[in-house]
């Protein structure tokens, strides 16, 4: 993961594998500030860059937030219609540890692993869809 790929309001954990919510990103002292939902006393913490990690992708988050799997035995489908286009994701496991989502539209193939870069893609594509965890 650098520190260019992540943004405000994307989760990640923390050294102590605690889950955040990135407020800031300082790119001059490379590091972040995130509000930390395991101290719930509305103190944001500073957190060096190399001290936070992503959060992997899995089955059971990718249904909590809408995909469906389809049935093929291998892919998760999250349709998002918004006028004048369809998005459709797709989780890919072909029996790997290490699944990761390809996004189609308009020949768009993008591989994600992590929550991060999904919460990214929604960013880009104009969708505002809030991540359950």
């Amino acid at each position: 993961m650098k520190i260019t790929e992540i943004n405000a309001d994307n989760y990640v954990y923390n050294k102590d594998n605690e889950l955040c919510k990135v407020c800031i990103v300082n790119m001059i002292t490379n590091s972040v500030i995130v509000d930390n939902y395991a101290h719930d006393d509305g103190t944001f913490y500073e957190y060096d860059f190399y001290e936070i990690k992503p959060i992997p992708l899995t089955g059971d988050m990718l249904a909590e937030n809408g995909f469906v799997w389809d049935g093929t035995g291998y892919q998760w489908r999250l349709y998002i219609k918004d006028e004048p286009r369809i998005v459709q994701l797709g989780l890919i496991s072909d029996g790997e540890v290490d699944p990761c989502i390809f996004a189609w539209m308009a020949g768009l193939c993008k591989k994600l692993r992590y929550l991060h870069e999904l919460q990214n893609l929604f960013t880009a594509l104009g969708i505002e869809k809030e991540i359950k965890l």
